[in-house]
């Protein structure tokens, strides 16, 4: 968004003045008049293509930094594991958004799967009777290689071997955590899930959400319940994403970012968008459809399937059951108001950014204030500045909440601070 020329003549004039004792409040309340009425709307290609820079794309210097301290810490973790645990592994597997190139947001955590080494020879897989997804492992001969105290009742226990690997890496973290004072090694749990988070000076570096599998043949499957473990297709999904044009991934980094922002996106988690992703991409031609179009058709789609129930991966297995009715019905309703109109795409996508930027503007409001205040100037005057921006504050949140036009704070700054 650009401003006009009579404003941005007006914001110089201003700045060269710098003397607090010749403001008035009037002359606050045309700048901001000024700056709302010469912000110039955009089409929605470029509001996405805009959203995409500020909230879903991330700078290259922070990914190469990241995933340098990922590797490094991923190769120490899975050196004491091996040495540590009782059983064999197997190299830790990238998975999730770092290997896609589909992270938004912020690049400091991971997915790996930790993968148990077990013989085929010895072990055979029985599908649950009353869920296809659920799985045992079974001991059709000893396995000395695996500890007895895994077993339970002839088959592989998800839960004793996902305990085995919680047991491991809390040890591992108290070492690292004792070894530098300043470094700080956090475990945490969530289902089958064991995070390892590295905060150094009290600075978070990076997580590690590491998830134990087995691996048999083309089937994988992670710790469950008791005796169960469940089918995992995330490698196979991962490959057909990583085929996929970057210029298509973007549909999905767009919607994954606007997740992150939506009170009721979130509701499901972004596995069901990656999901839908595939199969839409599988169904539609992308290449050279504007932005808008693409995102337009990718929801529509999406918004489809949640409303029928049924969204299928690999395996032909409906997702969707894993998740409450509630949501999914909630988060269809949701995304069929952003597809009936370019309106409620746009004000979505720019509605935080609205809140964000008022936050911002206020912020360099009080900067400039403390500046002035604290300068040699008299107190009287810097009193009547105060007053001044206070007023321009308040006449700038009124129009906006008027208006869903979002505001620049980058232009608000250039045209209050020198």
């Amino acid at each position: 968004m650009a401003c006009s020329t009579s404003a941005l003549a007006f914001a110089d004039r201003y700045c060269r003045t710098r003397d607090p004792s010749k403001v008035k409040v009037g002359t606050f309340h045309h700048m901001a008049n000024l700056v709302l009425h010469d912000m110039a709307p955009m089409n929605l290609d470029s509001e996405l293509d805009r959203f995409y820079k500020k909230h879903a794309k991330i700078d290259s210097r922070q990914i190469e930094t990241m995933t340098d301290n990922y590797i490094r810490f991923k190769g120490k973790t899975y050196q004491f594991l091996r040495e540590e645990l009782p059983f064999r592994i197997g190299e830790l597997v990238d998975i999730g958004s770092h290997p896609e190139s589909l992270k938004v947001k912020s690049y400091d955590e991971f997915d790996a799967l930790i993968p148990v080494d077990i013989l085929e020879s010895y072990w055979n897989f029985e599908t649950h009777q009353s869920d296809n997804c659920l799985v045992r492992i079974v001991e059709i001969s000893g396995d000395n290689s695996i500890p007895k105290n895994l077993k339970f009742g002839g088959h592989l226990s998800a839960d004793l071997v996902r305990k085995s690997f919680h047991t491991a890496l809390w040890k591992y973290a108290d070492i690292l955590t004792r070894e530098r004072r300043e470094v700080l090694v956090e475990l945490s749990t969530h289902g089958p899930v064991i995070t390892l988070t590295w905060t150094e000076n009290h600075c978070r570096l990076l997580s590690i959400n590491l998830l134990p599998s087995v691996k048999f043949g083309r089937l994988l499957v992670v710790p469950n319940r008791a005796d169960l473990w469940i089918r995992w297709f995330t490698l196979d999904e991962s490959q057909d994403l990583q085929n996929i044009s970057f210029e298509s991934r973007k549909v999905l980094m767009i919607i994954k970012a606007l997740r992150l922002r939506h009170d009721t996106m979130g509701e499901l988690p972004s596995y069901v968008y990656k999901v839908a992703f595939i199969h839409w991409c599988q169904k539609n031609n992308s290449v050279g459809k504007g932005i808008s179009a693409n995102v337009f058709s990718y929801l529509s789609y999406l918004s489809d399937a949640l409303s029928k129930g049924k969204l299928t991966h690999l395996e032909n297995i409906n997702i969707l059951t894993s998740y409450s009715a509630e949501s999914v019905t909630s988060v269809a309703a949701s995304i069929r108001v952003l597809v009936e109109s370019k309106a409620s795409l746009s004000g979505a996508i720019s509605s935080r950014r609205i809140a964000a930027s008022v936050r911002e503007f206020a912020n360099a409001l009080f900067k400039y204030m403390i500046k002035e205040i604290l300068c040699d100037r008299c107190l009287k005057p810097s009193l009547e500045l105060a007053r001044a921006l206070l007023c321009c504050c308040y006449t700038v949140c009124k129009r906006m909440r008027k208006s869903s036009r979002p505001i620049d704070p980058e232009l608000l700054e250039q045209l209050i601070i020198n």
